[in-house]
């Protein structure tokens, strides 16, 4: 993980733990934490669609990997790498989400494109350590949900 992925992914957590705050009572001498709320994160269905399409090219690159598959390795990088350049922001509007969501994307897309240039499995595998390194802090920021992942 980079600096710059660091520090993205510090300002997210900021905002989202920026939501528990404490209140003062009406005489002014005692505080009360207020429960924590599970904030929600809201994407247009573009991002949705996109994460998804992502999520299933990530699988495909994994059991690729795993059954030393290097043509179809290629071929789930590749798709890989397109749904995580067309992802549609419309409908999304936190900037400090849009933000995360793009960095986390751009790694991912450069992350797949440097393993189609990979000739060796091993080097192949080594790049999909760092596209999971990003998948899953992406995969939590936009609560993605829409299908189990253990």
């Amino acid at each position: 993980m980079n600096m710059k992925d660091a520090l993205l992914l510090f300002a997210t957590w900021l905002l989202i733990s920026s939501c528990t705050q404490e209140q003062k009572s009406e005489e002014g001498t005692a505080t009360a934490s207020m429960p924590a709320t599970q904030v929600t994160v809201v994407t247009g269905p573009g991002v949705r669609t996109a994460i998804g399409e992502m999520t299933t090219a990530y699988f495909k690159l994994a059991e690729a990997l795993v059954n030393w598959d290097s043509l179809q390795a290629n071929v789930a990088a590749a798709t890989l790498a397109k749904a995580a350049d067309s992802i549609n922001f419309e409908g999304t509007t936190d900037s400090v989400l849009l933000a995360s969501i793009r960095d986390f994307a751009g790694t991912i897309r450069s992350e797949s494109l440097a393993l189609l240039e990979e000739k060796n499995i091993t080097e192949k595998r080594r790049e999909f350590s760092m596209i999971t390194d990003n998948m899953y802090p992406l995969l939590k920021t936009v609560q993605y949900s829409d299908q189990k992942i253990y």
